[in-house]
Parts: structure tokens; C-alpha cells; sequence
């Protein structure tokens, strides 16, 4: 007698049966994934925009000019307010993508996403951002940490060599940048080129230090650059330093002090 092939009709209550189930008891599963989900994408939103506030800040201290309350990223100029952040306004301007959210008035600074109760509130007077309730992530114009950490060193190094200028000229005396090449790099400002007398940072009142992210590398033809009490590089010739990460070289960007004029670029 030949075997019949298929199911028999128990079967399939069985199957249909196991089926129901499964479907009830994955339900709620779901449902709790997908809210940690939207938490996460919500707090990776405010990670995104204290990371941009950080780089607009970071850029307009290397202008050197405090009195310009705006900042150029990829071509474009962006308001940030007196102590550099971006303003509520613009902070919107320095996202690549909001992609799924949108600000619940126009130049809040208060971001929200329609089915989500979740709200991310960026404050301009210190650059951060916190999440409220519980998505998509907004991404900054520079989208990797590897371009993150580059640019922030080079800003870092640009706002030194400035500072480092304007104290020379303003107390009409020569003072020096040291560079430690190690890892993480370190520059320091001081008044001799032994370094026994620090230059005082103005932020935090201890002693001029910058130091790198372990990931970035300084390189500069000389370990020692001074400034002269007219602004003068010390030696008189043109200086050229080099920033690259060590995890992606083909992220690099360089600092150029030209000779005789000083000029920092």
C-alpha cells in the first residue's frame, strides 16, 4: 500500500496550535527589544550633537577671535554664541542628517520624533544634550571618530600656537611651544625653552598642557617653536606640523606657521 505524504488533519491543529503560542508569548519580546532600540537611537542622537557642539567649539578657538561669533564647517559659516557653542538656532545647522526627527518649534534646540515619546533637549550655553522619555540617529558632518579625533587635536595645536603668539606680543616676551612626541602627544607653553616656567592656561589656571587622543599623532620638524615679542616665529623660518590618526592615515591635516610674519594657518 503506497504511503500517504503530508499531514494528517491532528497534525495540523498540532502545528497551528505551537504556532499560536509562539506568536503570544513573542509578542512582548518584541515589544521590549524594540523600546531599549529607541532608547539607545535617542541617546545616540545626543551623543551626536554634544559631539558636533564640540567640534564647532573647538573651531572657533582656532580662529583666535572671539569677538567672530561664528564658526566655517565644509565651507559654510555657522552662529555660535559667546563662548562658542552653537546656538539653539543653528545647532540643527551642524547635523548631517536628523534623519526621523525634527525640532518641535523652529530654533529650539528641542528635538522629537512623531510615535516616540522620546525628547532630546540641546542646552547652547554648555553644548549638551539630554534625552527625556524613550528613533533614529542624527549624524554630524563629520561622520567617524576618526575624523573627530584628528580635527579636535588640530584645533587643539591651532589654539596653542595662537595663544602661545598673542602672549609673546602682549608681554613683550618671547615664549615657546614644546612638543613631547609620545604617545599621546604633548605640547606645552612655556617661557623658556627648558620649559621651567609654564605659560598659565586662562581656563583652568595650571599650567599650559595640551595633550592628544592616543589615537592622533603630532608631527613637527622641530620639537620647539617661540614667538618673539613682535609675534616673530623663533627660529625665523617656516614650521610645519602634521596631524594623523594612527588608526586611518588617510585622515591628516596640517598647521603652518609661515616665517617673518608668524602667521598661523
Amino acid at each position: 500500500m503506497k504511503k500517504q505524504a503530508g499531514f494528517t488533519l491532528v497534525e495540523l491543529v498540532v502545528v497551528i496550535a505551537v504556532l499560536g503560542i509562539l506568536a503570544a508569548t513573542a509578542l512582548p519580546r518584541f515589544v521590549n527589544v524594540q523600546a531599549s532600540a529607541n532608547k539607545a537611537a535617542a541617546n545616540g542622537l545626543a551623543a551626536s550633537i554634544r559631539s558636533a557642539a564640540n567640534l564647532a567649539r573647538a573651531a572657533w578657538i582656532a580662529k583666535g577671535n572671539t569677538a567672530d561669533l561664528t564658526v566655517d564647517v565644509e565651507g559654510s559659516s555657522y552662529e555660535v554664541n559667546s563662548s562658542g557653542w552653537p546656538t539653539t538656532a543653528s545647532i540643527s545647522d551642524f547635523l548631517q542628517d536628523t534623519g526621523g526627527y525634527s525640532e518641535a518649534t523652529a530654533d529650539s534646540g528641542i528635538f522629537t520624533k512623531s510615535g516616540s515619546s522620546c525628547t532630546v533637549t540641546y542646552t547652547a550655553v554648555t553644548g549638551t544634550a539630554a534625552v527625556t522619555g524613550a528613533g533614529s540617529v542624527a549624524m554630524p558632518k563629520f561622520a567617524s571618530t576618526e575624523t573627530f579625533e584628528t580635527r579636535g587635536t588640530q584645533g587643539m595645536v591651532l589654539a596653542s600656537l595662537r595663544y602661545a603668539q598673542k602672549t609673546a606680543i602682549a608681554q613683550r616676551k618671547s615664549v615657546y611651544v614644546v612638543h613631547a612626541n609620545l604617545i599621546p602627544d604633548k605640547v606645552s607653553l612655556c617661557f623658556d625653552i627648558a620649559c621651567n616656567q609654564a605659560v598659565v592656561n586662562p581656563e583652568n589656571a595650571a599650567a599650559y598642557v595640551i595633550t592628544s587622543s592616543k589615537n592622533v599623532d603630532i608631527a613637527s620638524e622641530i620639537a620647539t617653536v617661540g614667538f618673539d615679542s613682535l609675534g616673530r616665529p623663533i627660529p625665523n623660518s617656516t614650521v610645519n606640523y602634521v596631524v594623523t590618526n594612527r588608526k586611518n592615515n588617510t585622515h591628516s591635516v596640517n598647521i603652518t606657521v609661515e616665517a617673518e610674519t608668524g602667521h598661523i594657518h
